[in-house]
C-alpha cells in the first residue's frame, strides 16, 4: 500500500460506519493488523538507515489458504458460519500472488524483508542473507517466478 491508501484506511477504520467497502484493505484478512503494519513501516521509512534500494518482485500461481489457516483465529471467530465459509472459499481460489523482496546493503551485509501474504520463509521482519542471488535461487526452488526488479529511484 502506498502512503495515501494507508492514510485513507486510517481515516475510515473504527468510525463505526459502513465505510469498510471504501477502504483499501477491504476483504483482506486481518485488515486492521495489515493497516497498522503498513502505517508503522511508513513512519519508519523516514529513517534513512533502513532504506531499501531494490525491490525484487516474484509471483506464484497459488491460493492463500496457508495464510488463512495460520491467521484465521485472529479474525475468524466473528460472524456467521456462512460468512466463514465464504471467506474460506475466497481464499481457496488460485490466483497470482505477489512476493516483494526488499533489499538493502549495510556494512557489507545484504539485509532483506519479504512483503507477501504467504511469506514462504519462517522469518518475520528483516533478515540477513548471503546475497540477493542466493535468495532468488531459494525462492525459485519454492515455485516463485521472477517478475521484475525495481530500484529505489523508481519508488514513489
Amino acid at each position: 500500500m502506498n502512503k495515501y491508501d494507508v492514510m485513507k484506511a486510517l481515516s475510515l477504520c473504527g468510525t463505526g460506519s459502513t465505510t469498510c467497502t471504501e477502504c483499501p484493505y477491504y476483504a483482506m484478512g486481518g485488515c486492521d493488523r495489515r493497516m497498522c503494519d503498513d502505517a508503522l513501516s511508513l513512519l519508519q521509512s523516514n529513517d534513512t538507515t533502513h532504506t531499501y534500494h531494490t525491490a525484487i518482485i516474484y509471483t506464484k500461481h497459488t491460493n492463500l489458504m496457508p495464510w488463512l489457516q495460520s491467521n484465521y483465529t485472529k479474525f475468524g471467530t466473528h460472524g456467521t458460519t456462512e460468512q466463514a465459509l465464504r471467506i474460506r472459499e475466497m481464499y481457496s481460489k488460485d490466483s497470482d500472488v505477489q512476493l516483494i523482496l526488499l533489499v538493502r546493503h549495510e556494512d557489507g551485509k545484504c539485509i532483506c524483508r519479504i512483503k507477501c501474504p504467504i511469506n514462504p520463509l519462517p522469518i518475520k521482519g528483516e533478515f540477513q542473507c548471503v546475497s540477493t542471488g542466493e535468495m532468488s535461487k531459494l525462492l525459485k526452488s519454492m515455485g516463485w517466478t521472477y517478475k521484475e526488479k525495481v530500484h529505489s529511484g523508481m519508488f514513489a
